[in-house]
């Protein structure tokens, strides 16, 4: 942020920065400000596991993604943090259900590859086409895996999710990440 703030000051450069993915962000670790300007200067994908959709930073993450501009934003349904993290490609699949490090209905490899697929697609577009929405590119079509995550419409459904994910966690430890 200050980075950028500089160089819109000095009006000199174009920010040599044309895209952001985000997967599962710590956004709690943002300072407030930050949370409420958001991302605004390039666009921006966010993929999110399903677990992320329901801890203790899903509000900052929400206010963050809200108040960013030029974002789409996805999900990998039956995922957990450990999900989209390079972990997966090395740990043998034993270890990760072992420690919770695979959602449980989610094959190995499963969601890493929509995710890796996404993130190449959405830099690659960025890059060619620097467009002020990549939704103008048909980018979802690349996300095999994952679902359309809408921060309004997670907003409205978080109390149905919240009983359905305690009564899941009867299964998982507490902390899955």
């Amino acid at each position: 942020r200050e980075y950028q703030s500089r160089q819109a000051h000095d009006n000199a450069l174009e920010s040599p920065v044309v895209s952001l993915n985000v997967l599962d962000p710590w956004a709690f670790s943002l300072e407030d400000v930050v949370l409420q300007e958001g991302v605004r200067s390039v666009p921006t994908l966010s993929i999110l596991s399903e677990s992320w959709l329901q801890n203790r930073e899903t509000d900052q993450v929400r206010q963050l993604l809200q108040n960013s501009e030029k974002v789409s934003s996805f999900y990998a349904p039956n995922s957990v943090h450990a999900s989209v993290a390079d972990s997966v490609t090395w740990l043998p699949g034993i270890v990760l259900r072992k420690f919770y490090m695979r959602g449980l209905n989610e094959q190995r490899f499963e969601t890493i590859r929509a995710v890796a697929s996404g993130c190449v697609q959405h830099i690659q577009s960025t890059l060619a086409l620097k467009s002020d929405s990549i939704r103008e590119v048909g980018l979802e079509k690349a996300y095999h895996q994952l679902e359309p995550y809408s921060v309004l419409e997670q907003l409205k459904t978080s109390e149905k999710s919240n009983s359905a994910t305690q009564q899941d966690r009867t299964e998982e430890p507490s902390d899955t990440y």
